[in-house]
C-alpha cells in the first residue's frame, strides 16, 4: 500500500505531534507499506528527529509561500499533491485545523482516496475551546465535510469519547502512540551536578512547552510542599516563562525550579535517567509522549486526571493518576516521593509495558487492524 502522511511541520521545538507523526510514519513502514511524508520546512527549524528517521521513510518538503504562507499555505506542496496525491491508497493528516490538513483531505474526498485521520486532542471540547467562535462556524460548515467517512484514530479510549465530529459519520478507532527506543542517559550523579542537584534531594522532572495548559503553576505549587527540586524542560513565550519565574520566586523557591529550555533528545533522556517522578499535571492531553516515555524507563510518573494516557499507565501499575487541584495533588506528589517501595514497584511496572500493552508488536499490530479495516463514505 502507498501511504502518504501530512503533517504542517515536523520541528522538534513543537512538541509531541511532529514526533508522534513520524513514529505512526515508521510503524507503516514497517509493517510493509510505501511510506512518504509532505511537510512545511521553515528557516530554523529544529530537525533532530528526522535525523533518525527510518530510511524506509521518504520526506517531500516544502516551503510556506503565496498569499496564506503565515497561515501554512505553500504553492509547491499544493501542486506537489494535485500531481501525486492520485498516486497513494491511503492519506493519513496530523491534525485539523490548519490549511495544510483541510486542503489534503479536501483532495483527497474527491480522487476517493481513504482517509485517516489522528487529530492529536485537536478535536476535543478542549482544544474547540481555542477559537471558539471561528470553529463553530468552521466546524459544522467545512470540518463535517471534511471528516464525512474517514477513519479517526484516538491514541486512547478518553480521546475517543471526547471527540467531536460535528455531526460527520466517521470510523473511531483506538491506537496509542507508538513509543520510540530509549535512548541511553548519562550518568545520574552527572546531570544532577551539571542542574545543582545533589545526589540525596528528590527530583521531579517535567519535560513539555512552558503554557498556562501544562498546569505548570500547580505542579511548582505542589512541588514548593515538598522538598523536592523541579526541572522544567521546554520553551514557552517570553511571557509564560516570565509568568513561572515569578511564581517560583515568589515561593522561595528560586533555587529549586531550574528551567532548561528546549532540550534535545540527548538530554531528555539524560534528565529522566536523573528523575525520580516525571509530573504533569495538565489541563488536557491526549497522550503526552514525554509521560510514556518516563514509563517505559522505570521513572515512576504522576499525571492530571485530564491526561489521556494515565488511563493506560495507572492500570498498568506506573502512574498515580490525580484532580488537578493543587492541595490534593500535591498530597499525592508527596506520597509518592515518601514511598521508596511504591515508587520501585510503578519503576517495574513501566518498565514492564515494552513487552505488553505498549510492546512494539502490540502498537504495530493496533496500526495494521486500522489499516485492515477501512472505512466507507
Amino acid at each position: 500500500m502507498r501511504i502518504l502522511h501530512v503533517v504542517e511541520s515536523l520541528d522538534d521545538r513543537l512538541g509531541g505531534l511532529p514526533r508522534a507523526a513520524v513514529a505512526i510514519a515508521e510503524v507503516h513502514a514497517r509493517l510493509g507499506h510505501d511510506v512518504v511524508v509532505a511537510t512545511l520546512r521553515r528557516p530554523g527549524d529544529v530537525l533532530e528527529r528526522v535525523a533518525t528517521l527510518d530510511p524506509r521513510v521518504h520526506v517531500e518538503w516544502f516551503e510556506p509561500s503565496g498569499p496564506l504562507a503565515r497561515f501554512s499555505g505553500s504553492r509547491g506542496l499544493r501542486r506537489w499533491s494535485r500531481r501525486h496525491l492520485p498516486e497513494f491508497d491511503l492519506v493519513h493528516v496530523h491534525s485539523t485545523w490548519n490549511l495544510v490538513s483541510a486542503a489534503t483531505l479536501a483532495r483527497a474526498r474527491r480522487h476517493g482516496a481513504r482517509r485517516v485521520i489522528s487529530p492529536h486532542g485537536s478535536l476535543d471540547d478542549y482544544d474547540l475551546a481555542k477559537k471558539r467562535r471561528v470553529k463553530a462556524v468552521l466546524g459544522p460548515l467545512v470540518v463535517r465535510r471534511l471528516l464525512e467517512g474517514a477513519t479517526v484514530i484516538g491514541t486512547s479510549e478518553g480521546e475517543r469519547r471526547a471527540l467531536v465530529t460535528f455531526g460527520a459519520t466517521v470510523e473511531a478507532v483506538v491506537a496509542p502512540l507508538p513509543p520510540e527506543p530509549a535512548g541511553t542517559p548519562a550518568d545520574r550523579s552527572t546531570t544532577r551536578a551539571a542542574l545543582g542537584v545533589p545526589e540525596d534531594v528528590d527530583l521531579v522532572v517535567f519535560l513539555g512547552r512552558i503554557h498556562p495548559k501544562k498546569g505548570l503553576d500547580r505542579l511548582i505549587r505542589s512541588v514548593a510542599a515538598t522538598d523536592a527540586h523541579l526541572v522544567v524542560a521546554g520553551t514557552g513565550t517570553p511571557g509564560d516563562v516570565a509568568t513561572t519565574t515569578e511564581l517560583a520566586d515568589g515561593l522561595g523557591m528560586t533555587d529549586r525550579v531550574h528551567l532548561t529550555g528546549w532540550v534535545g533528545p540527548q538530554q531528555r533522556w539524560d534528565l529522566l535517567g536523573a528523575a525520580d517522578v516525571f509530573a504533569l499535571l495538565s489541563e488536557r492531553e491526549n497522550w503526552c509522549i514525554a509521560a510514556v516515555e518516563a514509563a517505559l524507563v522505570g521513572v515512576p510518573v504522576l499525571l492530571s486526571d485530564q491526561v489521556w494516557s494515565g488511563e493506560v499507565l495507572a492500570t498498568a501499575g506506573a502512574a498515580v493518576v490525580t484532580p488537578t487541584d493543587p492541595p490534593v495533588a500535591g498530597r499525592a506528589l508527596a506520597d509518592l516521593l515518601a514511598d521508596d517501595d511504591r515508587r520501585a514497584r510503578m519503576s517495574a511496572a513501566g518498565r514492564a509495558l515494552t513487552s505488553t500493552a505498549l510492546s512494539p508488536e502490540t502498537v504495530e499490530h493496533a496500526y495494521a487492524v486500522v489499516l485492515r479495516n477501512p472505512a466507507t463514505d
